[in-house]
Formats: C-alpha cells, structure tokens, sequence
C-alpha cells in the first residue's frame, strides 16, 4: 500500500514538472519593435532606473508557477554583458520590493534603440537562472528578438 502512494506522488512530481518546463511554440517576433521578454503579468514600472549611472526604463513582469518560464530576448542587438549576482537572497518573487534583493542575471545590450537591461530574478521556487550564452564569452555577440534568454530555470536548493 505504501508503494502505491509513493506511486502516486511521483506521478504527481512529474506531472507538475512536464507542466513547469513546458514551451509555448508560436509566439511571433517581429524585428523592428520590443517585445515582452516573457509570459507573466507586469508588476513594476520605473521610467528613472539607474544602473552604473545611466538612465533605464525598468518594467518588472512577475512569472507565477502557472507561467511559462522560459524568457526571449525583447529586441535583437549586440550583448554588452551579462553578470550573474549570486549573493542575493530567495524572497517571493511577486513583491519587486523584496525581490530586488534577489539573486539575478543581468544582462546588458546595445541596441537600435539605445542600451537596454534584462534582469531575471530568481525566487523562492525559482533559485537558480542558466543563462544560454557564456559570461565569459558574451560580450560582441549578436542576439535576435524571440531568442532564448536562457536554458532552463532550476528548481534547486543549491
């Protein structure tokens, strides 16, 4: 009897997992705009971020775990850099406030537009972000609106 139940929670596992990893194809990208990273709900505007003292426009778009959480890049352009900021901290993700405390991948580029700035922030069940692109060997390389921002979010305790 204790089998079938263990049965059943892994089933359970897997089932939640096939759903958190899942990919949305079909998603259309077109060249000339910028578009939402991600599939989420908007939770923080900022028109006067500052980073390294320049000016951004910071919009924050909060991924539930009903979302998918697989992230695009918003524009094609050219990778400045990407830092990964690994002494931040597990706050739930759905609070900007306390979630700019978090661990994150930041990734700069330059764009048509001018410099722009991706932030992926992990959370309390997202704790680890894998990037698609080395840090070391970034910077130069040509993205393309609707590319894969990363690999896969990790669900991991460290």
């Amino acid at each position: 009897m204790i089998l079938y139940y263990i049965l059943i929670l892994l089933i359970f596992i897997l089932l939640f997992l096939c759903f958190f990893y899942r990919i949305k194809e079909g998603k259309y990208y077109e060249n000339n705009i910028i578009s939402s990273p991600s599939y989420g709900k908007i939770i923080h505007i900022d028109k006067n971020f500052k980073l390294n003292n320049q000016k951004y426009i910071l919009v924050s778009i909060f991924l539930s775990i009903n979302d998918i959480h697989y992230q695009y890049f918003p524009i094609s352009g050219v990778i400045n850099s990407i830092k990964y900021d690994n002494t931040g901290k597990f706050k739930l993700a759905f609070n900007y406030n306390k979630s700019k405390d978090n661990e994150k991948v930041i990734t700069t580029m330059k764009t048509d537009y001018g410099n722009i700035i991706v932030q992926q922030i992990a959370g309390f069940f997202v704790r680890r972000i894998s990037t698609m692109i080395s840090n070391i060997d970034s910077e130069g390389v040509k993205v393309n609106v609707g590319d894969k921002l990363f690999d896969v979010p990790e669900l991991s305790a460290r």
